[in-house]
């Protein structure tokens, strides 16, 4: 990887440097979120624990809403129960997992279980409902180092843009691959951190770094691709070459800094123009191309053909009543 640094308006200098992606392996559950209700001072109780998740950004009207989740992951002994009536006899880990309260800004919550004109005062029994979260319990990164062998971040980033919008497919992907980023997310009892990701969020988000692999090179490089590359563990120095190591360890981190190589290396990529396809493909040519393979090409003509054969009858019978008039 070469790195290209500015010195002046004529002269460039590279840069040699290497890339390391080194993730936090960590363990990601799929859990069930039930709204409480919206978000009302909290009477502490002697089970109820509730855990201030980040300040909501944007929330609709100021409102913010309270969610139980449970962390699979979180297996307690029995003796961390307390000896809780109907507990005794139990021996080894319980898999009961624990709940715990959360605060969620209403926009973060899917649509179709949140309408987005809803709020504390139109619609204030919002009890009960449910939608799919994937939660992972973590240390923070001052208790905890990266884990096993440096990964190849492109073959991770591949992964990442042809995988299916389904949450069985996201959290295999994530277990694979480890922590998604360094926010913290919900600081609970502790020892207990974990991280809640929202996949309908997590599907917009993707489609904004597939654009922006396919896109321009200077919108990204000027905005998001020089954060990539100063953020947490940026440049570090080794005593061997190249010498100069840009490091990783958090998923979205390293695809940002994917994207800026492939950018500052003059990688040309397309978006596929068959919208249930939408995949990544490399430009090898400067020939305009519209679709990933010779498939979806074929496919996207046949429908084509057939849509306008649909067209067509009703196009004559207008033709028709216009003569006839």
């Amino acid at each position: 990887m070469l790195v290209s640094q500015g010195m002046s308006q004529h002269t460039n200098i590279a840069i040699p440097a290497r890339f390391d992606f080194k993730p936090y392996k960590e363990s990601w559950d799929l859990s069930r979120a039930k709204i409480v209700g919206w978000w009302e001072e909290p009477e502490p109780g002697p089970l109820y624990r509730t855990i201030v998740g980040r300040s909501p950004v944007g929330s609709r009207s100021g409102d913010r809403v309270l969610v139980n989740v449970n962390i699979p992951s979180a297996k307690m002994k029995p003796a961390d129960f307390l000896e809780l009536p109907g507990m005794s006899g139990l021996g080894g880990m319980c898999d009961l997992s624990p709940t715990y309260t959360v605060e969620i800004n209403p926009a973060d919550i899917p649509a179709e279980v949140l309408q987005p004109h809803e709020n504390i005062r139109n619609a204030p029994d919002i009890a009960e409902r449910e939608f799919d979260v994937l939660a992972c319990p973590i240390e923070s990164p001052d208790r905890k180092k990266p884990e096993g062998p440096t990964k190849d971040a492109w073959k991770m980033q591949s992964e990442y843009f042809d995988m299916k919008e389904d949450i069985c497919e996201l959290q295999s992907f994530l277990n694979r691959w480890g922590r998604w980023n360094f926010e913290i997310g919900y600081l609970g009892p502790l020892p207990l951190t974990f991280t809640l990701i929202i996949p309908h969020l997590f599907w917009k988000q993707r489609e904004k770094y597939r654009d922006a692999k396919a896109g321009k090179p200077r919108s990204w490089l000027c905005h998001a691709g020089y954060q990539s590359f100063s953020s947490i563990n940026g440049f570090t120095s080794i005593n061997e070459p190249p010498f100069i190591v840009v490091a990783r360890s958090y998923c979205e981190q390293a695809i940002q800094a994917t994207i800026t190589i492939d950018h500052l290396s003059n990688v040309q990529f397309g978006i596929c123009k068959r919208d249930d396809c939408r995949k990544l493909f490399e430009r090898i040519t400067k020939q305009k191309r519209l679709y990933c393979c010779h498939e979806c090409a074929h496919l996207a003509n046949i429908r084509k053909i057939r849509a306008d054969e649909k067209k067509a009858p009703s196009k004559q019978r207008g033709e028709q009543r216009n003569a006839k008039g």
